[in-house]
């Protein structure tokens, strides 16, 4: 190919440069392996769920077992809704063995609706939209494993810190100012903890940061394995972490503090790295908000991380805590 030069009246000869052999792929895929796989997973059982649509936990996936679930105000509900509308038991929902789901009322006082009407039983079917109590909604769908997978993992990846898998700072702020004010319009308890691994950067300089985020990890997995199912554990920052335990006095909050220290200075860290084993210990801050107490989060967490470092330039290894009217 030529082309002519516009300054210079002299043909310029553009050539492709030479082809060169480009190997297979040693990589190759089982066609067979995957086309059975594929098919699997499309023929496979679909999964009922529930999605929630709005509020704090917004895209929360929640499956619906053949035993179904209790949606309500009440620890022990298998979805607990922090909605001053619902009920302490609002609402039962069961898979019915056909394409959809049977929902029925428990006696709640806001009602519970579908289809812009007050039921006290109904079958929803996939895409159908279930209101719960004044603010609550929630939308039934039927996913196979693969989609059920994929919205857990959106869900997560916004509300989790990605290394430990406990919540993250921005979700704690926010449920933080909800449990506070949920609290104080039903006169509960709320208790805050702050805890900080003790000489955690000494790990970090001594053994390399894979060893500290396997410790981080550990940690993590001691608390959680201590708290309750409704309490909210998150990652405040580094290695300072927070547990909001709504419904929890003083005492409480104290005996939990204590227990998570026990665990923790029990328990030796086999780390990533061979032949490294590390003994932790914990500082924690407690500030308890009583019933009735008006105290915005700000306060409640200034307060608990003054605590904190109370216990950190006590000695360490400790529990610190302050109940605030």
């Amino acid at each position: 190919m030529r082309y002519g030069n516009p300054m210079f009246d002299t043909p310029i000869t553009m050539q492709s440069p030479p082809l060169t052999r480009v190997d297979e792929p040693t990589n190759k895929i089982d066609l067979q392996a995957f086309t059975s796989r594929v098919r699997r997973v499309e023929g496979g059982e679909k999964l009922a769920c529930l999605v929630l649509l709005g509020g704090l936990d917004m895209g929360r996936v929640i499956p619906v077992g053949p035993s179904g679930i209790i949606i309500g105000r009440s620890e022990r509900c298998h979805l607990v809704v922090r909605d001053d509308g619902v009920s302490r038991e609002h609402v039962h929902v069961a898979v019915d063995g056909s394409d959809g789901v049977l929902v029925r009322d428990l006696g709640s006082t806001n009602g519970t609706y579908v289809g812009g009407r007050r039921i006290d039983e109904a079958r929803l079917h996939s895409g159908d939209k279930l209101f719960v109590g004044r603010s609550t909604v929630l939308k039934f769908v039927v996913q196979d494993p693969v989609d059920l997978t994929y919205q857990k993992k959106i869900f997560e990846s916004s509300t989790h810190d990605h290394l430990t898998g406990v919540f993250n700072r921005r979700y704690f702020s926010e449920k933080m100012v909800a449990d506070i004010s949920f609290g104080q319009r039903h006169d509960l308890p709320l208790s805050l903890l702050m805890l900080d691994i003790d000489h955690f950067k000494q790990i970090n300089d001594r053994y390399g940061h894979d060893v500290g985020d396997e410790v981080l990890r550990v940690f993590t997995q001691t608390v959680a394995a201590a708290i309750r199912t409704e309490d909210v554990l998150a990652r405040y920052g580094g290695e300072e972490f927070v547990i909001i335990a709504q419904g929890t006095n003083m005492a409480g909050a104290l005996a939990l503090g204590e227990r998570i220290r026990h665990e923790i200075s029990n328990r030796l860290v086999w780390a990533a790295t061979p032949g490294v084993d590390i003994k932790l210990t914990v500082s924690t801050g407690v500030a308890t908000m009583r019933p009735g107490a008006r105290v915005e989060a700000e306060s409640l967490i200034s307060t608990v991380d003054a605590n904190m470092y109370t216990a950190k330039k006590s000695g360490r290894n400790r529990v610190v805590g302050t109940e605030i009217d």
